[in-house]
């Protein structure tokens, strides 16, 4: 059965379960070595901040005008980050802006913090 083209697989529970349970499988067939360290399972995503959805009022003097200069209202900031879900250890870093080319540097330098096993 092919799946509707007018629906969001990110919205599509259905499939959403179905990816979830897919990865459950894969993560079970490897959790001897996951477990060992061999393999290490990573939870990746990114995140895009517009400056001023993090930031809303300013605190000053009560009797003080306090101005702030906002030179580029739509300011953006995009964060990529990866946890190693092992240890729990998390590394975020920024990158000017969220595509294709910084999510596949991005993903080389996550690996490259990875210490590599000998065997």
């Amino acid at each position: 059965m092919a799946s509707d083209p007018s629906v969001n697989p990110k919205r599509d529970e259905g499939h959403s379960i179905a990816e979830a349970e897919e990865i459950k499988t894969k993560l079970e067939a490897r959790k001897t070595e996951i477990i060992s360290g061999e393999v290490i399972v990573f939870a990746e995503d990114e995140c895009h901040l517009v400056w001023d959805d993090t930031i809303r009022f300013g605190v000053g003097p009560a009797n003080e005008r306090t101005e702030v200069p906002i030179v580029n209202a739509k300011q953006r900031q995009t964060y990529y980050g990866v946890m190693n879900l092992a240890n729990q250890e998390v590394i975020v870093t920024p990158c000017e802006r969220g595509n294709g080319k910084n999510s596949h540097r991005l993903s080389q330098v996550f690996t490259g913090a990875v210490p590599r096993i000998k065997s």
